[in-house]
């Protein structure tokens, strides 16, 4: 029987954010052949965004677009997406493990009566007709889970960021290879993950396997994977689930499926919002204090700042050399008391959690709370004074010095390497 699988995309000001390409991609990998993955999308204003959509490998798109879901209201999104939820009544529902997502998922779960699993870093296919597993960080980070559903009815499923290869539009494929490569757990590691290139570090973490290049029953075997070393399966080939496609009855239809790599493009449905007679939410104004600016959880660089800097004067060496790589800006919950900076930068335990390519860690001493929302970074380097900080045995380079003479020689040489690579 055909399933549905149900992305939510999700938008800001318009924009695709890059966690729902991550989330299509994992769904995709969720899929069994002749399951329908399709994009759910609210706000106002979408018919751009859902030019987007089409872009990429899905079934159907569905917009659920009014004035009234401009702003964010949980309430008012909860009214919308229901009826069509349970009309679609998916297998699965997959969205971004952010502020949105964190939000909505146990609502969208109560209502579907489904099964949750949240922040997911990997996903193990192993054994394409067993249930999948999905491997989570507890324990703020410091050990790793595998999850399997206890039936076959619906589930939830929320991703961290920065953690599968977003989607790539139809007709191209990401470098590395179709299908999806979970997170890489750092607990316990000794070695960075592969940056790229033969002399990159090793990661010990985690086994990527090939369909077809391995006995997918030996990869997994009868025991879930161990906390630090979980299994994934990157679908390949003649493997990697496809879309389904459509017949191209007209010539235009034909012409459109060859520019979107073969396959028909999605069918885009209007999805009536009949407002709610009252909210018990109601969004008065939204103040955006930034701009511009590279969001923190999506970041691939992120330069963060601790107590370290003394002052909010302390944090322009590190915004300078953030502009210079175009990284994000982060602080630790010491900094943020101190008043050096917004509480929005904070990474920890209690703030947001990252998972960049790279994160350079300046002034901070690495409190657990602190490697709760930073530990999973793929490289960390830690600048510090005091040769004892706890930040470096997590880092996968430190330098001991003082950060207001180090940073500035960091921006200097990138700023030249950029000139000359120019």
């Amino acid at each position: 029987m055909s399933r549905t699988i149900v992305v939510i995309a999700e938008q800001r000001g318009g924009q695709l954010r890059q966690v729902t390409l991550e989330a299509l991609r994992a769904a995709h990998l969720l899929r069994r052949e002749g399951d329908a993955v399709s994009f759910v999308a609210f706000g106002s204003n979408l018919s751009e965004l859902g030019s987007t959509l089409a872009l990429y490998e899905c079934d159907r798109i569905y917009l659920i677009d009014h004035a009234e879901l401009e702003q964010y209201n949980p309430e008012a999104c909860c009214h919308a997406l229901t009826p069509l939820l349970r009309e679609l009544s998916p297998c699965a529902v997959v969205l971004g493990h952010t502020a949105i997502g964190r939000d909505l998922a146990p609502m969208i779960a109560a209502r579907l009566q489904a099964g949750q699993i949240s922040d997911v870093i990997a996903i193990d296919r192993a054994d394409a007709a067993a249930p999948p597993r999905f491997i989570r960080p507890i324990y703020a980070g410091k050990a790793f889970e595998t999850v399997e559903a206890a039936s076959d009815g619906p589930l939830v499923v929320t991703l961290r960021p920065n953690n599968v290869p977003p989607a790539m539009p139809r007709g191209t494929q990401a470098a590395g290879g179709a299908g999806m490569a979970g997170g890489v757990p750092r607990a316990g590691e000794d070695n960075a993950p592969a940056a790229g290139g033969d002399d990159a570090p090793q990661a010990d973490s985690t086994d990527v396997l090939t369909a077809g290049g391995h006995d997918a029953t030996a990869a997994v075997g009868d025991a879930a994977p161990s906390a630090d070393r979980p299994t994934v399966l990157i679908p390949d080939g003649d493997d990697a689930p496809q879309a389904a496609s459509s017949d191209a009855s007209t010539t235009g239809e034909h012409d459109a499926a060859l520019t979107n790599g073969g396959v028909a493009p999605p069918q885009i449905v209007s999805v009536p919002y009949p407002p709610p007679s009252s909210l018990r939410t109601v969004v008065k104004d939204v103040v955006r204090k930034t701009s511009g600016k590279v969001d923190l959880t999506e970041a691939k660089i992120v330069v963060s700042g601790g107590r370290g800097v003394k002052s909010a004067e302390g944090f322009r060496p590190l915004e300078e050399l953030a502009d210079i790589l175009g990284a994000a800006v982060g602080a630790s919950r010491g900094a943020c008391d101190a008043g050096y900076c917004d509480y929005a930068l904070q990474i920890g335990q209690t703030g947001k959690v990252v998972t960049p390519e790279l994160y350079i860690a300046c002034g901070i001493s690495g409190a657990i709370q602190h490697l709760a929302g930073m530990s999973q970074s793929r490289i960390i380097i830690a600048i510090n004074k005091d040769p004892d900080a706890p930040i470096f045995q997590v880092a996968d380079y430190g330098i001991v010095g003082d950060l207001f003479e180090i940073v500035p020689l960091l921006t200097a040489e990138f700023r030249k390497a950029l000139a000359d690579g120019a």
